[in-house]
């Protein structure tokens, strides 16, 4: 079982956050963990000369292809950030995530992601770490097993956002809408380059305004090497690099 399919974790975290580069596993678009991969670290990088300067996050896998554990890092200081710890069984798995304040590390929440026949992520429940129900997220598939579209619901059983994508005839993701109330609030539209081994996702507003694009290389195996944030007016934010151990 793939732990979490981090195409999901992909679409679904941070894309309201300007310039957000998403988990570690971002471009997952490009290739899923197929197990090979023991671990994968992304680094930040000065903008002009590409020097490696902080460890920004971690990632550990299983010969299966499955997550066993998730570290994020200060960006600043370098300090344990965040850490999440996964367990599996055959039709779920769970995830507990501890936040870090000056070195100690106190649990904050608990997400349970359940699985269809097809080892999909299909319900994703999130509580708070006294128990309290935070959020549910449901996928929603084709017949070929593409992802149409994750419905988010609040505590409260009131709906918070829906994310809706498209794809091209090869199964890749091309397009993908945040909407609430049918009001579009963010579009992402990629585009590939495999000659150039790249892939390129511009963000826009509501409006149709470009608010950034991310810019994702990677080698000839399908793993990333470098992702480019680049601002509305071409300016660079951040350059990152990624560096990976495989399994013997």
């Amino acid at each position: 079982m793939q732990a979490i399919n981090y195409i999901i974790l992909v679409l679904g975290i941070a894309l309201l956050v300007s310039c957000a580069e998403t988990p570690l596993d971002s471009p997952t678009e490009i290739r899923e963990n197929s197990g090979i991969v023991a671990k994968v670290q992304k680094w930040d990088t000065d903008i002009y000369t590409t020097k490696k300067s902080n460890l920004l996050e971690e990632i550990l896998y299983n010969i299966e292809g499955d997550v066993l554990r998730s570290t994020v890092y200060n960006p600043e200081t370098g300090d344990l950030d965040r850490e999440a710890v996964y367990t599996y069984s055959d039709d779920s798995s769970i995830e507990i995530e501890r936040v870090y304040v000056d070195g100690v590390g106190e649990q904050r929440f608990r997400n349970e992601y359940q699985y269809n026949n097809q080892g999909q992520v299909e319900k994703k429940i999130s509580y708070e770490q006294n128990g309290d129900l935070i959020s549910v997220e449901d996928y929603e598939y084709d017949s070929s097993g593409n992802l149409l579209k994750t419905i988010v619901i609040n505590e409260d059983d009131t709906k918070a956002f829906d994310y809706l994508y498209t794809f091209d005839d090869s199964g890749h993701i091309t397009s993908r809408e945040v909407t609430f109330e049918s009001e579009v609030l963010q579009r992402d539209s990629m585009y590939r380059n495999t000659d150039q081994f790249m892939l390129e996702v511009f963000t826009f507003d509501g409006g149709n305004e470009l608010k950034h694009s991310l810019t994702y290389r990677h080698n000839t195996n399908g793993d990333i090497t470098s992702v480019v944030c680049t601002g509305p007016s071409g300016e660079i934010v951040f350059r990152h690099i990624y560096q990976y151990v495989y399994h013997k």
